[in-house]
């Protein structure tokens, strides 16, 4: 018995040792990070239609995104990319929102949203685009915009116009939309300009300049939202 004892108290000793020496890593939440792929998805989203809620300061980020029935491919494409943020049965790995009906001066339209968990992965972002509570350009977003966060952005809200591209910044002010001018046209080496519309401002990058970049953003773009980019 002695013996026995001897033995497990020495099998114990050096299974402690070995979790010391060899730790075995935990599998990571994938609610608790976002991948970089994603990162630059979701900045090129917050630019366009998405927003990020926050309830308090002491609070986490949820993120919410809505598209038009028009944009139903578009949206699955955004959603199956968060969708692991969240709240969904396990079991239910083909589970599509339903459409929801909002109506607009007497008029119904569908469309298809989702709203993620409340996560910290978000707060980030949050504290970026929203420091005092209003979406903002951050000063430094040239740091984030790369060919996946402009492919989202154009996907959000682009809009063809005479062969070039019109970005529809009227969410934003002049000097925001200075810092997006001076951002792209730093980043793809282009000449982007700042039109004031009836709307609000907005972005044109001409065709010459689309053209130069189109290479960088195709692999990035949904199927059903290439009727935005310019005709050969």
């Amino acid at each position: 018995m002695k013996i026995l004892t001897i033995c497990r108290l020495i099998i114990n000793l050096v299974d402690s040792l070995l979790s010391i020496m060899f730790p075995v890593a935990s599998t990571p939440d994938p609610k608790s990070t976002l991948s970089n792929n994603n990162s630059h998805v979701l900045v090129g989203l917050l630019l366009g239609d998405a927003n990020l809620q926050r309830r308090s300061r002491t609070s986490n980020t949820r993120l919410h995104f809505t598209q038009s029935e028009k944009h139903f491919y578009f949206f699955i494409n955004v959603f199956n990319i968060f969708k692991s943020f969240c709240n969904l049965p396990e079991d239910n790995l083909n589970f599509i929102p339903q459409p929801k009906i909002k109506i607009v001066k007497g008029i119904s339209y569908k469309i298809y949203t989702f709203t993620t968990l409340q996560l910290p992965c978000f707060n980030f972002y949050y504290e970026m685009f929203y420091p005092n509570g209003k979406k903002i350009v951050p000063g430094n977003i040239d740091v984030y915009l790369s060919p996946i966060t402009l492919a989202y952005w154009i996907m959000c809200d682009g809009s063809l116009q005479n062969q070039g591209i019109h970005l529809n910044t009227y969410g934003f002010n002049l000097n925001d939309n200075k810092i997006l001018v001076n951002a792209l046209n730093k980043n793809f080496n282009i000449q982007c300009t700042i039109h004031n519309h009836k709307s609000g401002f907005r972005i044109y990058i001409n065709k010459a300049d689309f053209s130069s970049i189109k290479h960088l953003l195709l692999p990035h773009m949904d199927p059903s939202m290439l009727y935005k980019f310019p005709s050969p």
